[in-house]
């Protein structure tokens, strides 16, 4: 039976695909992956969590959908507390999560997706310069080693790494100097030169040719926010 999820906003109907069978077959694919590891298999319990807490959820009786599998997120620490008590028997060693943790870790593939591409975005659309962190103009001036903010006058000196984040998920992990000067709005060839390689560790290339590889976003995600 084809199921999905229904989000009414002001009568509009949005359909979204089941999360349900989705959290259930990531589920399945740790367990699958856990085993090929040759790991002993952990408990693994799907949860859906819905954020929103003003959220009504409704379940069609026809799906047969088992109602404790989808929870606002408030409930998330009473659910913790019901799995401590529900598994308290330890199934690894302290030594084998270790283990898995690192080969978790190791065996991880990011998701790098065209996002301009895909939602028919051309990069000449974007806002070109280093916006502030305080008031979120555009642009910030670089002026004596800092960033100042046009608008109001905030100082940073790190403001453009937010910026080279950005760019390394929207457009290319890899920048050359004058894709930076054009992008973070800087004139000086060796100001955006030093600023590169204070944030990058590997380039390739040689003279007007060097791009700087942005990866400190692929190796660390959560470094966007």
């Amino acid at each position: 039976m084809f199921t999905q999820m229904v989000r009414t906003i002001e009568d509009k109907e949005e359909g979204f695909p089941d999360p349900v069978k989705q959290v259930k077959r990531q589920a399945y694919q740790l367990k699958s992956w856990i085993e090929e590891q040759r790991f002993p298999v952990l408990p693994i319990e799907p949860l859906v969590v819905i954020a929103n807490e003003r959220s009504v959820i409704k379940f069609d009786p026809r799906d047969k959908i088992n109602p404790q599998l989808v929870i606002p997120s408030s409930e998330i620490p009473y659910k913790i507390n019901y799995f401590k008590n529900k598994y308290k028997t330890e199934a690894h060693s302290n030594g084998q999560l270790k283990k898995l943790i690192n080969k978790l870790k190791t065996s991880h593939t990011p998701l790098l997706t065209e996002i301009l591409q895909r939602y028919q975005i051309s990069p000449t659309e974007l806002k070109q310069g280093v916006q502030c962190q305080k008031c979120s103009s555009f642009p910030m001036i670089r002026i004596h080693g800092r960033w100042i903010c046009s608008a109001c006058k905030h100082l940073s000196k790190d403001a453009h790494i937010q910026s080279l984040k950005e760019y390394s998920l929207l457009i290319n992990q890899s920048i050359s100097n004058a894709q930076a000067k054009e992008y973070l709005g800087i004139k000086s060839r060796d100001s955006v030169k030093r600023l590169l390689q204070s944030v990058s560790g590997k380039k390739g290339g040689a003279n007007r040719g060097t791009k700087y590889t942005l990866d400190f976003f692929i190796d660390n995600p959560s470094s966007l926010h």
